[in-house]
């Protein structure tokens, strides 16, 4: 395992009798975009936005069913078994859980998208919703370094910062999910309808917008893909800078809102998109743009967990998640207007081992790009 920073250790400031508590470890640079607040890391503790929650009383109905063979009288009771049924291993008491999620930006939006699915959790756990907690980091690096230091069990994202995180803190794939029901989604390259842009060779000696150093879509993807197709990638600073007369420049962007509005006014030539992001595009926006390129299909998003979490609370935690309803997702989206996920998660098919391998590959493709090669 790689050696990772500690992290400092945490006042949240919270009683134990205190609920609902969230724990962010990002920047303080956007806590939601266009708001900008001085400061640069910080903890910040979230009470419960519910203040009691019924429990469940579960019965469990102990019986003994005995079943003679064809010959009633033959008195033979040789399948019977002195021994004790076996049980399953109990959850260890007080135990807690924790999602994590990378978002150096939005954090808490991000929580506000997460929160119904950890009260979900916890209802039909029987817990107290304080014990179903949530830590945003800021970067793969912190969140592998909260896995390894027991702060995160449950993290959840797209492929490649899954990838990387299993890379540092030997993490298992636990489940994958289903985003606006899609399994698989894809990356686009996009210039200007307008401009004289229409093949990927016209890229070569300009420069353009990827997302974030850490996005399967916005980076990964559409990168993988130009160096597989014999394209030399450099990358860049910034949109100004001009690459190499035989390499496509690209820098980061931030998102996909600022790379449709670099594209949009001209100040960079084309930039990667995800499938998603692009149907969510207006219309009247999509009509600006012209794709490029096309890269294929990869498996949507992972559910991961740290490697030494209870084995009893890991199959519990899967049984909960696998049964989640229609009316279940319905009453979780229905918690956060406008915000809501519709949390689906499925058992990892070959499909998506597959899938999983192919982006495991295509790590491997940019890796010469990610050491400065």
């Amino acid at each position: 395992m790689t050696d990772l920073p500690a992290l400092p250790p945490e006042d949240d400031g919270l009683t134990d009798g205190q609920a609902g508590r969230i724990i962010l470890t990002v920047p303080i640079t956007r806590i939601l975009k266009g708001t900008v607040v001085a400061g640069s890391y910080f903890g910040m503790s979230v009470e419960d936005r519910k203040t009691s929650r019924t429990l469940g009383v579960v019965m469990a109905i102990f019986g003994c069913i005995f079943a003679a063979g064809c010959d009633r009288n033959n008195g033979d009771t040789g399948w019977q078994s002195g021994e004790p049924l076996p049980k399953a291993p109990p959850v260890e008491a007080g135990a807690t859980l924790t999602f994590g999620d990378i978002d150096p930006d939005t954090p808490m939006y991000k929580i506000s998208r997460m929160q119904p699915l950890a009260d979900h959790l916890a209802m039909e756990l029987g817990w107290d919703p304080a014990r179903v907690t949530i830590r945003i980091a800021r970067s793969v690096e912190e969140m592998a370094t909260m896995i390894v230091d027991g702060q995160v069990d449950i993290y959840m994202d797209s492929l490649y910062p899954t990838l990387l995180v299993r890379e540092l803190a030997e993490t298992r794939l636990f489940l994958s999910l289903v985003v606006e029901n899609q399994r698989s989604y894809h990356a686009l390259v996009v210039g200007r309808a307008t401009s004289d842009l229409n093949t990927l060779d016209q890229l070569v000696g300009r420069t353009i917008a990827a997302q974030e150093g850490f996005s399967t879509s916005g980076y990964l993807l559409p990168i993988a893909m130009l160096i597989e197709r014999g394209y030399r990638l450099q990358r860049l600073n910034g949109p100004e800078p001009h690459p190499a007369p035989d390499a496509i420049g690209f820098f980061f962007s931030g998102d996909e809102e600022n790379t449709v509005a670099m594209i949009r006014n001209g100040a960079v030539p084309a930039g990667t998109l995800s499938s998603e992001d692009y149907d969510d595009l207006p219309r009247q926006v999509r009509d600006e743009l012209r794709v490029l390129a096309r890269t294929e299909e990869v498996p949507r998003k992972i559910a991961s967990i740290r490697s030494d979490l209870d084995p009893a609370l890991v199959g519990q935690v899967r049984e909960i998640l696998l049964a989640i309803t229609e009316d279940d997702r319905e009453r979780m989206i229905e918690e956060t207007p406008g915000r809501g996920w519709r949390w689906e998660f499925e058992s990892i098919q070959p499909a998506t081992e597959a899938g999983i391998e192919r982006v495991q590959t295509m790590i491997g493709t940019i890796s010469e790009l990610e050491a400065g090669g």
